[in-house]
This record gives structure tokens, sequence and C-alpha cells, in this order.
């Protein structure tokens, strides 16, 4: 895709739900250009806390490359369900696509994309097609799934840290590596992950293998050296290759076929 010559000065706000702020999205958009793959970013932070704010940093170079970019709030643990949120994902998706028209968005292919606890929620949405359908979302045109440093088994060694600790059944129920076999179309995965903190790597590694074993497309690009918070805090600063790495994957998965 070209480079966008510039970008709208500010993002427009808008509310996809009727949950109040946490409910709302901040889309950033190329200046007048046509119609292009939109790209939704969900926030990490345990699922417990974040904020959409912190998505200029993932927006600025991918708007520049000429995307579309909704960061997106979510409702937070303390008061809603991870089912709830993986619905948030789906729901603020399906709103953007629906008024695709009045923000110069391609209807026909977006990519969900995520860091961290982001990262688990829209694998989640990728591969259990029921928050999709609840939504009225169309998994068929979903190109693309760009996580950084996702979590993919809350089975394992993110266990004691996530919202369905000491249930085993929610754990399963909740993991995007148990509901491979419901992904619908052909979406690249790509799983993005430091090497610094090898539990990230394990489940990438992990979900990967169920992946391509079901026949699905999967990159697994490592940033060396990186931390985990500023895999996405560092996202496109000077030297850092996470914003190269994740543009290659959406060209490829934007490529028409």
């Amino acid at each position: 895709m070209a480079v966008s010559a510039a970008a709208e000065a500010a993002p427009t706000t808008l509310a996809y739900g009727p949950g109040g702020e946490a409910q709302t999205l901040d889309l950033y958009r190329p200046a007048g250009q046509a119609p292009a793959p939109l790209i939704v970013y969900v926030h990490g932070g345990g699922w417990r806390q974040g904020d959409k704010q912190g998505g200029w940093r993932i927006a600025e170079p991918l708007v520049a490359r000429g995307y579309p970019v909704a960061s997106i709030n979510y409702r937070l643990t303390q008061a809603t369900p991870i089912a709830d949120q993986a619905a948030d994902v789906a729901a603020a998706a399906a709103y953007l696509l629906a008024h695709a028209a009045d923000y110069a968005i391609d209807p026909k292919r977006y990519a969900l994309m995520g860091h961290s606890a982001g990262g688990h929620l829209v694998a989640l949405v990728a591969t259990d097609p029921a928050y999709a359908r609840a939504a009225g979302l169309d998994l068929r045109t979903l190109a693309a799934v760009v996580t950084l440093d996702g979590v993919f088994n809350l089975d394992e060694a993110v266990a004691p840290h996530t919202p369905t600790a000491g249930n085993p059944a929610l754990s399963q129920a909740m993991s995007p590596i148990a509901h491979v076999a419901g992904v619908v179309g052909h979406p690249l995965f790509c799983l993005v992950h430091e090497d610094t903190n090898p539990r990230f790597g394990s489940q990438a590694d992990d979900f990967a293998v169920r992946l391509r074993a079901a026949g699905h497309g999967v990159d697994e690009p490592i940033v060396h050296g990186l931390r985990h918070g500023p895999l996405a805090g560092q996202f496109a600063e000077p030297g850092i290759p996470t914003a190269g790495i994740v543009e290659a994957c959406l060209e490829r998965a934007f490529k028409p076929r």
C-alpha cells in the first residue's frame, strides 16, 4: 500500500455501544484517500486496566501507510467477564464496518490487532465465531489477526494472573488455542513476540503449531531483546523493528488472492 501523505490531526471518538466511555473508540484516519482496510487495535493491561489513548503509538505508523486504525476501549474485568470483553471487540469492529462509507473504510477487508490481553481478545474473537455472530461481524472478510505478546492458553503459565484463575472450565472456554477448529475463512495469524519473557514465546509456539495443523497461515516474527511493555509502548521508535514487522504482515494479508 502506498504511504499516505498526511493523517488527520486528531482521532474521531465514537461510541460503538451503550456502555459509556468503556464502549468508545478513537478512529485515526489517513487524510483524503480512497477506502482502505481497517485495523482494530485492542490495548493490553491484564484484562483489568488500560485505555484506548495509548493506541496512538500503534496508529501513527500504520496510518502513515494508509490504513485507518481504531483504538478501542472495552469493559474491564472488575465489572465484566472476559467473554463480554471479547463481545466488545467484535461489536467495535462490526460498528465500524457497518459505517464504512462514513469513514473511508474498505468493508471487505479488515484486521484485528492487540497487545498482551488485547492479543488474547482478538485471537478469541477470531477463533470462536460466537462473538462475531452475536455482533453481526463477518469473519470471512477478516484478513489478519496480529498479536503482540498475545495470550492463547489461559490454562498454562499465565493462569495465576488471569480473571479465570481457579476455574479450569472457564479458562479452557476463554482460550483461543481451544477454538482453532472454529476459525472462519483464511486470516493470516501474525504472532509477534519478544524473546526476553519466554512464556509469551511459548504461547505463540503452541498456538502456531495448532493453527498450522488446521491449515491456517501463520507468521511468528520475533523482536529480539525487547520487553513485554515496550513491544507496544515503543512500537515505532527509531531502531525498533516492531512496526515494520507488523506492516509486512499486513501487506501480505491484504494482498489480493
